[in-house]
């Protein structure tokens, strides 16, 4: 927390050029991760042999929510990102369902590394249009839910300045944040995002929040869902 935009968010973008080169349920939320500091580095100790060391290919995909987060700058900011967190993590162990008025993409978690346009996010997905289950519409891009915690990511990877990082948050209501970042040029472009029991439900323009968000655990008939596109 304007334009919704259909192409890859600039958290992808800026990913993959430095790899290869409401306030509803909101105060438990806020108090469990706290901003991180703006020294947060640590030096080895003298006595402690430097190693060239290989990637940690062991890590949970997606976010480490037991970290400080490094893009919030104000308790504003703490208490979305900790909401847009919640909400990411909850995605990632129980499922996502994104429904717009023309369709409806189910997002199911799995372990692989199959998927090298989303190294952080890997999920299989269906989208169900006109009641006709096909392969999901987002392979190539991330639907706008997961670009709070995209640039989080991107934050614990370049330095704390980085152009790309700059964000904004402002409250529209109890229940509503707006989230500006850049996508892909230098304007920052704008998202509401509406909390309902501490997680995000809906998201769109300030005046059209036309993308509704829901969860898992899935039914029984949603598990078939992606018997029919994974056999």
């Amino acid at each position: 927390m304007i334009h919704i935009k259909s192409t890859a968010t600039v958290g992808l973008l800026a990913l993959s050029l430095l790899l290869t080169g409401c306030s509803s349920g909101t105060q438990e939320s806020t108090a469990k991760i706290s901003a991180s500091p703006n020294s947060t580095d640590t030096e080895l100790p003298s006595d402690t042999p430097e190693e060239s060391e290989s990637p940690d290919t062991t890590s949970p995909k997606g976010l480490d929510y037991t970290q400080p987060i490094k893009l919030a700058k104000n308790d504003l900011e703490l208490e979305f990102l900790n909401i847009a967190f919640d909400s990411c993590e909850k995605a990632q162990q129980d499922g996502l369902i994104v429904t717009s008025s023309k369709d409806k993409t189910y997002f199911r978690p799995i372990e692989s590394d199959d998927f090298p346009n989303w190294p952080y996010w890997p999920f299989e997905q269906v989208t169900v249009t006109d009641g006709k289950v096909g392969a999901g519409i987002y392979f190539n891009y991330l639907p706008s839910f997961f670009e709070p915690c995209d640039l989080e990511i991107q934050a614990r990877l370049v330095e704390p300045d980085a152009a790309v990082l700059e964000h904004e948050v402002d409250r529209w209501a109890n229940n509503s944040y707006g989230w500006k970042q850049h996508h892909g040029g230098q304007a920052l472009d704008e998202t509401v995002y509406q909390v309902t029991d501490g997680l995000i439900t809906r998201y769109g323009r300030y005046n059209n929040l036309d993308t509704v968000i829901s969860y898992g655990p899935f039914t029984a008939e949603e598990q078939a869902l992606f018997d029919e596109v994974y056999k």
